[in-house]
């Protein structure tokens, strides 16, 4: 319950932002600082972004990083099953449990990762809700970030010698895995990930 409660606050944090965004980061840091110190570093850079910058600019940013970059659409299924028919079957099937749960997704699709996040408090479905967040949720992140079985066999960034002062140094060492130099670049926004929202 704990979890699924923090994993909502988190999902709170990946929807389009609105005026709340910086309660729902003050809240988010409030569920996750005792489970999980490491990410409430992370989510501190993301406070700061947060509070030195206007609803505007939130916007733009989310947009940039996550509705024109590939390497990070917000699709649960796309990352998934790409734009096949699979998907649209996925989407279906989401929405059947949605609505047997009378959650609402509106407006955005079902297998955006923050309505799935925020769906887990609500599914008392365990067999769907493990598998949502294992074979749905967790595969997709790990595609955002660019891992590979070769880095779920153990391979980890202390063995690149990298030092890694934040999250987004960590997402560029894993790309620099998988992904060529001019591959990251003409997928890059500077403004989305320099600013550290991811």
């Amino acid at each position: 319950t704990v979890v699924c409660q923090a994993l909502d606050q988190l999902g709170r944090l990946l929807q389009y932002p609105d005026e709340n965004l910086p309660v729902y980061v003050r809240d988010a840091r409030q569920q996750i600082r005792s489970m999980i110190p490491a990410a409430d570093n992370e989510l501190a850079f993301f406070d700061t972004f947060v509070n030195t910058h206007d609803l505007a600019y939130w916007r733009q940013v989310y947009t940039d990083a996550f509705d024109l970059d590939p390497l990070f659409k917000i699709y649960i299924g796309y990352h998934l099953f790409g734009e096949t028919y699979k998907r649209s079957h996925f989407l279906v099937k989401l929405n059947e449990h949605y609505c047997a749960h009378e959650y609402d997704c509106r407006p955005e699709l079902p297998d955006h990762l923050a309505v799935a996040l925020r769906f887990l408090p609500h599914c008392d479905h365990e067999e769907f809700r493990e598998g949502l967040i294992l074979e749905g949720i967790v595969p997709s992140i790990k595609n955002m970030l660019g891992k590979s079985a070769a880095t779920d066999r153990g391979e980890d960034l202390a063995a690149q010698h990298t030092t890694v002062r934040s999250l987004q140094d960590a997402i560029r060492a894993e790309q620099r895995q998988f992904y060529q130099p001019d591959e990251i670049a003409a997928s890059w926004h500077p403004e989305a990930f320099g600013q550290g929202v991811i």
